[in-house]
């Protein structure tokens, strides 16, 4: 007869579970008797095997049961730091739960750390992404859409991927390739390139070989040879004191070594750099240093603070500013968001053809790049009739300031009319200045340290933002 009440009672308690709001679960369960509580968490967990618990759209319910000194979670949306996100426990319970709010359309890698110390996958969760340290959990709000396109579909025509050794005598050393050939092959006709770095990483992290079958397949992208090249030591080749020399090993030795072997197109124009991270830095400097042989590229993210923020001051002053490049990042990047964003209205004002932009309600991970290498392929490389970077149109008035860099004033050529306002931010979105626009207004810098800004214009037919160097 006690097992029977014991059953029914639990019955009672599983149906109550799930036909109230989290928050009411926790308020009753709270209130109940201790000996009660357990049983309550016992059937809820039943009534929930899959977590986190997602409610109206925005609320993420984080939560994990076990006997934990403490519980915390790290990831995407903290930049992975402890401390932020403290779990709290229901006494007389081994229930533990933290609530956030997200946009409806995110998607972010996590983990739990329980005991300060110890971090661990959610065990409720049975989505995970693989990372560059592992595979972590993954949060996928209600209005995000899974990618279809890094799955291997049966039906699907396969390329090939071959390994090769390329040696370079600008960087002394050998690197491992692999060479992508799109399906049905033919070496009587031309192909435009593209070349990955993490090569290793945009193929086992991000399904770079399902995401480039799949679109050819359904004619989203033009057949093209795909170049996916592993680093050797990834922060020098990339960011610092080798990063020319790795620049020369692809223009001088890589893209010859390719052409010669492969039916490629050999024209800039046809030709992309794609990276993410310290990738999409490289990218930039390959394609605004030598446009002559490579005019796109693909940035996933791209992380331009290495040597005070070269790459974005290369391309806020560059010379060739027709050159083709798309560009995706993560509001949970950061501060990486504000550089891109101001990059963003900084080109956009300019009226400059052949940019692309996108941000999502993701972080600084394959899950993003992943997701989104559809989107850069699709703008570099579209397929005939498909829509690409040539299409995009700003309807944003031209502006410019000069003397650019400068040791006292700028001054702003493009201004119609009276009453705009400026603003001038360090890099770190920290206000230093504003004031008011005139037609004929020079801007005070003199008090500024050396350094990289950016000036900030609204009104008088401009918006948008531009960088400025102070001597």
């Amino acid at each position: 007869m006690a097992m029977l009440k014991r059953i029914l009672l639990l019955t009672l308690i599983s149906q109550y579970a799930l036909a109230q709001t989290f928050a009411g679960f926790v308020n009753n369960t709270q209130n109940a008797a201790p000996p009660l509580r357990q049983a309550m968490v016992d059937s809820f967990m039943l009534a929930n095997p899959q977590l986190p618990l997602l409610e109206n759209d925005t609320l993420a319910h984080f939560i994990i049961t076990g006997n934990f000194n403490s519980v915390e979670v790290a990831g995407d949306m903290n930049g992975w730091s402890a401390g932020q996100i403290v779990l709290q426990n229901i006494s007389s319970t081994n229930f533990w739960f933290a609530s956030e709010v997200y946009e409806a359309n995110a998607r972010l890698d996590y983990k739990f750390i329980t005991n300060g110390s110890n971090w661990i996958l959610d065990p409720n969760n049975p989505a995970q992404v693989s990372g560059g340290f592992g595979p972590n959990s993954e949060l996928a709000m209600p209005q995000y859409v899974q990618p279809w396109e890094i799955e291997d579909y049966p039906g699907v025509p396969k390329g090939s991927l071959s390994a090769y050794s390329v040696a370079s005598s600008h960087l002394n050393a050998s690197h491992q390739v692999w060479v992508y050939l799109p399906p049905n092959y033919d070496s009587t006709q031309s192909y435009p390139s593209a070349y990955f770095h993490d090569g290793s990483e945009y193929l086992n992290l991000a399904d770079g070989f399902n995401i480039l079958n799949n679109l050819i397949d359904s004619n989203l992208i033009e057949p093209l040879i795909a170049v996916f090249v592993k680093p050797n030591n990834r922060n020098e080749e990339y960011a610092q004191g080798k990063r020319w020399l790795y620049r020369d090993f692809f223009v001088y030795e890589l893209v010859p070594w390719v052409d010669a072997r492969f039916s490629t197109i050999d024209d800039s124009s046809q030709r992309a750099s794609i990276g993410a991270s310290f990738g999409g830095n490289i990218s930039a400097l390959i394609a605004y240093s030598r446009p002559d042989v490579f005019f796109k590229a693909g940035l996933h993210s791209g992380a331009f603070w290495p040597n005070n923020y070269e790459a974005l001051w290369m391309l806020d002053t560059a010379q060739h500013s027709d050159l083709a490049f798309a560009s995706v990042w993560g509001t949970y990047e950061g501060s990486l968001p504000i550089v891109w964003n101001r990059i963003r209205d900084t080109l956009q004002s300019r009226q400059i053809p052949y940019k692309y932009f996108n941000e999502y309600s993701e972080g600084h991970s394959w899950g993003l790049w992943r997701a989104t290498l559809d989107e850069l392929l699709i703008q570099l490389f579209p397929a005939t009739g498909a829509i690409g970077i040539a299409d995009i149109e700003s309807p944003i008035r031209h502006w410019q300031i000069y003397p650019n860099p400068s040791k006292s004033y700028l001054k702003i050529s493009g201004l119609e009319g009276e009453g705009g306002q400026y603003s001038i931010r360090s890099l770190d979105g920290r206000m230093l200045s504003q004031g008011t626009l005139k037609s004929q207004t020079e801007i005070d810098v003199q008090f500024l340290p050396s350094g990289l800004y950016l000036l900030e214009l609204e009104g008088m037919k401009v918006k948008g933002s531009r960088l400025f160097k102070k001597l």
